[in-house]
């Protein structure tokens, strides 16, 4: 069994978190009572929409970009375990989190993870895109770091 994801398969993984948390994120502003919260995690849908837009625009101009390992599915291990880990590729886990409406401060936890995780996961993708997409995927990164920011801010009005 070929244990390589291609790099439009990673793009494909990138593309589904965007998604899901995106789903995420309007399940909450649905739920939330208090109008901060609403506007804030509103705000964090969007964002969603945008990154997913830029990934299917990766995806499209992607080429197979294989990484050196030091063993043998070393990168297949640990992207998968990258994936595996995300709260928003798991459907089950997701489905519970829309489905039951969570705490303000739940929810902030949550987000707050989930951006992180977008921050590692994006940082490993860039070995995969093509150089041209670099550029795009920097700026990715720093969305995320001001989405954590963004939360921070949210976290400490709701408090």
């Amino acid at each position: 069994m070929d244990q390589t994801f291609r790099g439009s398969e990673i793009v494909q993984f990138a593309i589904e978190i965007e998604k899901n948390g995106k789903a995420f994120y309007e399940s909450v502003a649905e739920n939330a009572k208090n109008n901060t919260v609403k506007e804030g995690f509103k705000w964090l849908a969007g964002e969603e929409v945008k990154h997913k837009e830029t990934f299917e625009k990766i995806l499209e101009g992607l080429a197979q970009h294989p990484q050196p390992e030091s063993y043998p599915g070393e990168y297949y291990d640990y992207m998968k375990a990258l994936v595996d880990e995300n709260v928003f590729t798991k459907s089950d886990a997701l489905k519970n989190l829309v489905e039951k409406p969570v705490t303000t401060a739940q929810a902030l936890k949550l987000a707050l993870g989930f951006e992180k995780d977008s921050i590692l996961f994006f940082t490993e993708l860039k070995k995969y895109v093509p150089e041209s997409a670099q550029e795009i995927m920097d700026s990715l990164i720093e969305e995320e770091k001001k989405h954590i920011n963004n939360i921070m801010s949210l976290k400490k009005k709701v408090e």
